[in-house]
């Protein structure tokens, strides 16, 4: 639980962080989202996976933060229409919520 904490806590700061330097603005809802995703990648690729090679947890760790994205763009954009962000002119996008190239960078 205390290791979830620091986890989590990290990925609040740093996901933001991370948008901040990409984009030059960032959402509160990014911390959440940072500190989902940090631990879930815990969790998932070094526990789950820890048998695995390289490539295919960092495969995994790109799945779980667009998967996470996914998810909140969902929730926040399309449900409850915050308009945070739209990739809806980004190639290879799934509703406008994530798409194929910035999944790669991850």
């Amino acid at each position: 639980m205390y290791q979830d904490a620091i986890l989590f806590m990290a990925g609040s700061w740093a996901y933001p962080a991370i948008e901040m330097i990409w984009r030059g603005k960032t959402h509160s809802s990014m911390a959440l989202a940072g500190g989902i995703c940090l631990c879930l990648i815990n969790h998932i690729c070094c526990d789950l996976l820890s048998d695995k090679n390289i490539v295919s947890r960092c495969l995994a760790g790109a799945g779980v933060i667009t998967g996470v994205e996914l998810v909140m763009g969902i929730f926040l954009n399309c449900l409850l229409g915050f308009h945070i962000w739209d990739y809806s002119k980004v190639p290879f996008n799934i509703l406008g919520q994530v798409c194929l190239p910035y999944s790669v960078l991850w």
